[in-house]
């Protein structure tokens, strides 16, 4: 009991610490003069991904690769069908022609890529298998192309404006949400992966079942909370583009940093989750483009959800 204790505390200071760093970067960014597209696509997608990056890391520094793995690979999957699904329950999410032309494909690009390096033994000195120190690079390369795609992006909408006046207690506040969020972010970290590790000796369950399952769904909560926020709102936008921005943060910068520290062992369930990330990534693509506007309706949200379930089961009977 107390194990679940910890893990329930340590994902609760994950998701309040992201809250905080956002909320804090967000106020830094708009004193300097940082318009709200840079914001967007650069402080709330890294802070929503934060959860995952201190998870993952933590794990791997303590020798759990196969939680560090299974929590990307699983909060990838949950972000597909669980979030997306609720998301356009809540309200139909239409996906924007940029998101479904340019920014589904390229993580699915992403996700074929990290499987291919994760399996094979394609550059030299890796094992099958295993995303070792060069795949781990070649990841944080692609990041670093998608990083400038973002950049081109925000150049071709940017808008002309001032910078906003900030009183000196406002900025001590900011200042104070950002240490405060970082502190919660490591202790919630460390918090998870001793609860989760404990789970897995006490209950008999594997490392990648609890990374790929509890710690997923948990890392995935602010990605959860902007998306069907986004849609209660009816800012389809950003509900699907913080999906899949989310994923392309997920793979390539997570897992790339993250091989950095230690060679990740691709257990065999991640084979399975790699193609079921695939798959949903595709039937994203035919539910948007089954509408003539580019549509998912509450029908797609169901049957996500429905699918969500069934590869839970499947994780769980496998």
């Amino acid at each position: 009991m107390i194990d679940v204790l910890q893990l329930v505390a340590g994902l609760v200071l994950l998701v309040s610490g992201a809250d905080l760093l956002i909320k804090g970067a967000s106020s830094i960014a708009k004193r300097f003069n940082v318009s709200e597209a840079v914001t967007g696509l650069t402080v709330v997608a890294f802070g929503t991904s934060l959860p995952e990056l201190i998870v993952s890391v933590t794990a791997t520094l303590k020798g759990s690769s196969n939680i560090a793995v299974g929590n990307v690979m699983g909060s990838n999957l949950a972000n597909l069908l669980l979030i997306l699904g609720i998301s356009s329950l809540i309200f139909p999410l239409r996906v924007q022609p940029a998101t479904l032309k340019i920014e589904l494909p390229f993580s699915v690009v992403a996700l074929l890529l990290t499987g291919f390096l994760a399996l094979t033994a394609f550059l030299p000195g890796e094992q099958p298998e295993f995303l070792g120190v060069y795949d781990g690079a070649s990841l944080l390369l692609l990041f670093a192309g998608f990083m400038l795609y973002v950049r081109y992006t925000v150049k071709q909408q940017a808008v002309d404006s001032q910078p906003e006046q900030m009183p000196k207690s406002a900025q001590w506040k900011a200042i104070f949400f950002i240490v405060a969020g970082v502190a919660g972010l490591y202790l919630g970290g460390n918090w998870t992966i001793e609860g989760a590790l404990a789970i897995t000796r006490g209950w008999g369950l594997s490392e990648s079942f609890v990374g790929l399952t509890v710690v997923a769904v948990g890392t995935s909560l602010p990605e959860l909370a902007a998306s069907a926020m986004a849609a209660w709102r009816k800012n389809s936008a950003l509900a699907v583009g913080n999906v899949v921005g989310s994923n392309i943060f997920n793979l390539l910068w997570i897992l790339g940093a993250s091989s950095l520290l230690r060679p990740l062992a691709f257990a065999e369930t991640e084979s399975f989750t790699v193609l079921a990330i695939f798959w949903a990534s595709v039937l994203l693509g035919i539910a948007a483009a089954s509408s003539r506007t580019n549509t998912m309706g509450r029908g797609w949200g169901a049957a996500f959800l429905v699918l969500y379930g069934l590869c839970l089961y499947i994780f769980a009977v496998g």
